[in-house]
């Protein structure tokens, strides 16, 4: 598990953030789910028979309950990258999680009545049921996603097998682009500005205009402030080791003074100098380069004539 995957795990299985995730997502922005009705829950999903063994371990699960009964399991899964086989993955997730509770019920069934053969046979009563399992996979890349959404997306119909589509249930997944929700009303908590300088990061002007237009940035939760710190691009967090046991932390002057001048002279630079070797080479256009900077010709021009780079 990378660095990204695990920082974004770490933040979003704080309860409040987990449901507000789903709200302002799958909900448009009602609030559905209460954070104070969600319990964490295992996130390793096994099988094991005759055949062999299998196992699923999911990014963050939780409970959720409504007047001391269980609901529903929700389970989210973040996605830096497409994953073509995401349906796959996600309906074999959800196998695993009701193959538990079944067995979990089949285990419970062995000192109580049956009622009758098929009962007894089956060790499930008729009247048993399992919990639904919802699965978000909240994809963070940049580019949208145009992988499978589906497990029809991912099966081979022709001219022959067409006619079979309609008895193949289609198994949609529950996928969301995050950069879409970027800074969005609907989410109520952290997540909003969260979102918001996620996606600008790695880009020092972004960034800044970003907390520039944000007031809320002048005192920002300590969690948001070291999740993007360390998801930056090259982890810049040199020189930040004073904000450490602040609960919450002024942002425009912290990353002014530290973060964005580190992740220029740092990350910027490395592309920079790539991008300088490329132009002088001939094997990229001037004003190419200057637009992954995101800068104008003459000041790029003008900053590689300054660097003899």
């Amino acid at each position: 598990m990378g660095k990204n995957d695990i920082s974004l795990k770490s933040y979003l299985s704080d309860k409040r953030r987990f449901a507000d995730l789903f709200n302002g997502t799958l909900m448009g922005g009602s609030q559905v789910i209460k954070a104070e009705r969600l319990e964490t829950s295992p996130t390793v999903m096994s099988m094991s028979d005759e055949n062999g063994f299998m196992e699923r371990i999911n990014d963050i699960s939780m409970c959720y309950t409504f007047d001391g009964s269980s609901l529903a399991l929700i389970t989210l899964e973040n996605q830096e990258y497409i994953d073509y086989a995401m349906p796959l993955r996600v309906m074999l997730q959800q196998a695993l999680s009701y193959d538990s509770q079944l067995r979990e019920i089949k285990t419970h069934n062995k000192n109580r009545k049956m009622y009758d053969s098929n009962e007894f046979l089956s060790k499930v009563k008729r009247t048993d049921r399992i919990l639904p399992v919802v699965v978000l996979v909240a994809y963070w890349g940049e580019d949208e996603w145009n992988g499978a959404k589906s497990i029809h997306d991912m099966l081979k119909f022709d001219t022959q097998t067409e006619k079979f589509r309609r008895f193949v249930p289609e198994y949609k997944i529950n996928i969301i682009n995050v950069k879409d929700y970027m800074d969005s009303d609907n989410f109520k908590t952290e997540l909003r500005t969260f979102s918001g300088l996620y996606f600008c990061r790695n880009n020092k002007k972004k960034m800044s205009k970003y907390i520039e237009s944000h007031k809320e940035c002048s005192n920002i939760d300590s969690d948001t402030f070291w999740t993007i710190a360390n998801i930056s691009k090259g982890g810049y967090i040199k020189g930040l080791e004073k904000y450490k046991e602040k609960e919450a932390v002024n942002m425009c002057k912290a990353f002014e003074e530290n973060w964005l001048d580190g992740l220029e002279k740092g990350i910027e630079k490395g592309t920079f100098i790539t991008l300088c070797a490329l132009v002088k080479g001939g094997m990229l256009k001037l004003n190419d380069a200057a637009k992954h900077m995101n800068m104008t010709e003459e000041d790029f021009n003008e900053r590689m004539e300054k660097s003899n780079y």
